[in-house]
């Protein structure tokens, strides 16, 4: 979907890095009301989380896929 995304090497959550100008409390808030997506502001992580919202990648492919399909869609 065009976005920096960062690898678990051995977890089940990945970390997607926010567009330019947005927090990473915004990046989530805007997920949630324009794609329906659930994120967690990596700020809660601690202060060099910001620039990232955490993300589960435990989910069938097909929700995964939905998912991506939905970042797409963005206009961010």
């Amino acid at each position: 979907a065009g976005f920096d995304v960062l690898t678990p090497k051995a977890s089940f959550y990945t970390l997607i890095a926010n567009p330019k100008g947005l927090t990473s409390i915004e990046f989530a808030a805007r997920l949630l009301t324009e794609a329906g997506i659930v994120a967690t502001p990596a700020t809660g992580f601690g202060p060099s989380g910001e620039g990232f919202v955490r993300l589960t990648v435990c989910a069938d492919k097909a929700r995964l896929a939905e998912a991506v399909e939905r970042l797409k869609a963005l206009k961010l």
